[in-house]
């Protein structure tokens, strides 16, 4: 007989056939209804052989699925079905050399794929490792019937009568030998285990020796020793069968249907719970205990038919509704944002786990935080997480933009919910800011006064702000009337801590020239552009003539005539003609220009040009 539950909605029970009425013994439960159904034999692929030598012996649910697996004993040959469908329907898996004479015979799996089946051989072990479609067999030396097998975390364990446990090396292939020496403790028929971690488990069965029926181990098995103190229980050959410790200290054992009894510290005291049966039953042991959480549980129990009538034992489930609390302890006290980068902000998607057995709620205001500048994302209230289940909750990392380098030892996520045991639950926020900042000491590049031709020279102070030092990556000239160029670093250089850049200016115009650069900088994954105005001076006194040509037309020998030359000063400053000479052609032309003469900026003054041809 087994009970096993999917969700706290979803569940199967196992017992013994109806002969006379075709009953299976697989009773489903589904969300919704507390009845437990009856599964029809046509139901099952291939079809089920219900008869006086057969039963199912055992149930095992894959946690929150529709999977689920049962062991069912046909004319001595112990078979597996599998449904995935809640029970509507199951199909044969069984393996191709099946274990003989499974009057006791337990399922187990550690996931979906991988599981184990033990029971009558004698010591005979199938496990799976791809849902039952194919099975390895293994022989255990032992005599007794093996009565259950168990997945502590990392490794299989199987137990039966005289004292028999063994652990399965999954690297070797083997099984090593965890039993126990039968100088004072024996247990005749059958071991039931339970365990909380690789190292740390319990066993219940009938110890015929001291009536020390509960054992535990700290060390894997290596010993076993009686717990602090025993429940007290009657002792009974076919009960000592119902285990399920939910960790080191907590646990249920049951025996009789009449005798369970619960643990908070590992044994040293019990309270016993005391069922509300009804019925003309007889109520026979418990034959397995099953529990979702601490306060949701079930036991099944009855007296395994043998042979023969009747064809109906006396069956029974019992289920256990303890306090709903919540349990937000097995979030994780850090959550870290990495590395931002590239951005004013960073997301983060923060777990939040309720272990309990009740909702966990946040309400409003509940969260709140410390030490960096974070906000919540996309929050309603009121935000509740089922039993068992996790739910994320989205923070936004918004530091100043000129913060760098990791968040402070104090960022902290207060989470404030119904959990009174825990609130505030605190969750330390890590991160690393990398920030690759240059930041300009002066608004504008100011240029001195220079003369046309000449390039002038300004200093720019600079500061890299950051924990990675900003390069240069591109300048080129936006707007402007004059060139500039950047003269003391070359693209691809950084920029210290404190630095200055060293700018020319050149322009083929004179007076005010004036402009802006774009100066690429920072990190090369995110540039930044700044656009840097600058503004020179640049001095001069061209003169230019018009117009570029004189025609005199004819002029007689002897004779001469007088055309001007408009001469306009298009300078900044005033200038003068220090000297004329012909450089070429008749030298019967002649300029009269006065080199005393100043010529203010923006003035015309007109020159006489003589040609007295001889």
């Amino acid at each position: 007989m087994g009970i096993a539950m999917a969700d706290t909605g979803n569940g199967y029970a196992v017992g013994d056939v109806d002969v006379i009425n075709g009953r299976t013994g697989v009773l489903v439960k589904h969300t919704g209804n507390p009845t437990w159904f009856p599964v029809k034999p046509s139901a099952f692929t291939p079809a089920l052989n219900i008869d006086l030598t057969s039963w199912v012996q055992d149930v095992y649910a894959i946690p929150n699925s529709g999977v689920a697996f049962i062991s069912w004993r046909d004319d001595y040959r112990s078979l597996v079905y599998k449904t995935s469908d809640y029970g509507s329907t199951w199909v044969g898996i069984s393996p191709q050399n099946p274990i003989l004479y499974g009057i006791r015979y337990v399922i187990a799996f550690r996931d979906v794929r991988e599981g184990m089946i033990v029971g009558e051989g004698p010591g005979r072990v199938h496990r799976t490792t791809d849902g039952g479609m194919t099975w390895t067999s293994y022989t255990i030396p032992v005599r007794a019937a093996l009565t259950d097998v168990k997945w502590s975390g990392n490794f299989w364990y199987v137990s039966g009568g005289e004292n028999s446990v063994f652990r399965y090396d999954e690297n070797t292939d083997r099984w090593v030998d965890r039993s126990f020496k039968r100088a004072t403790e024996f247990y005749p028929t059958h071991i039931k285990m339970s365990f909380a971690d690789d190292l740390h488990a319990y066993i219940n069965g009938y110890n015929s020796s001291t009536g020390s029926h509960i054992l535990h181990t700290t060390n894997g098995g290596i010993d076993w020793m009686p717990i602090p103190a025993q429940p007290n229980f009657s002792a009974d050959k076919d009960g000592h069968k119902g285990i399920f410790f939910f960790d080191t200290l907590k646990g249920w054992v049951a025996n009789r249907y009449n005798e369970l009894a619960y643990t908070q510290n590992g044994g040293y005291t019990w309270a016993k719970s005391l069922p509300y049966v009804f019925g003309n039953k007889t109520y026979h042991p418990i034959n397995k205990l099953f529990f979702l959480n601490e306060a949701l549980g079930w036991a099944v129990g009855g007296m395994q038919r043998n042979a023969g009538y009747p064809s109906v034992s006396h069956g029974y489930i019992l289920k256990w509704t303890g306090t709903q609390k919540p349990d937000i302890s097995g979030t994780a006290t850090v959550a870290s944002f990495d590395t931002l980068t590239c951005a004013d902000f960073k997301d983060l998607a923060v777990p939040i786990s309720n272990t309990g057995t009740g909702n966990l709620s946040l309400s409003q205001g509940g969260i709140s935080f410390s030490g960096g500048s974070f906000i919540l994302r996309n929050m309603t209230y009121p935000f509740i997480i089922p039993p068992g289940q996790t739910r994320e909750v989205q923070v936004r990392w918004v530091p100043t933009s000129t913060f760098y380098g990791e968040l402070p030892p104090g960022a902290v996520m207060h989470v404030g919910s119904n959990d009174v045991e825990h609130s505030p639950w605190d969750i330390r926020l890590t991160g690393l800011r990398l920030l690759s900042k240059l930041q300009l000491e002066k608004a504008h590049i100011d240029f001195p006064l220079i003369c046309r031709g000449d390039s002038a020279l300004a200093w720019l102070p600079v500061t890299a702000l950051g924990n990675s030092a900003p390069r240069i990556l591109r300048m080129q000239n936006n707007v402007g009337s004059g060139e500039v160029r950047l003269l003391s670093h070359l693209i691809g250089d950084p920029i210290a801590t404190r630095d200055s850049l060293l700018f020319s200016l050149r322009s083929s115009r004179s007076g005010v020239i004036s402009g802006s650069i774009l100066l690429e900088s920072g990190d090369p994954d995110c540039p930044e552009a700044i656009d840097i105005p600058y503004e020179g001076f640049i001095e001069s006194n061209e003169l230019r003539a018009t117009p570029e040509s004189i025609d005199f037309s004819e002029v007689c020998v002897g004779s001469e005539q007088v055309e001007y030359l408009e001469l306009k000063n298009l300078g900044t400053q005033k200038g003068r003609i220090l000297a004329a000479m012909l450089v070429e052609g008749n030298p019967d032309f002649h300029l009269d220009i006065d080199t005393s003469r100043w010529i203010d900026a923006d003035e015309t003054i007109q020159i006489p040009v003589r040609y007295a041809p001889t």
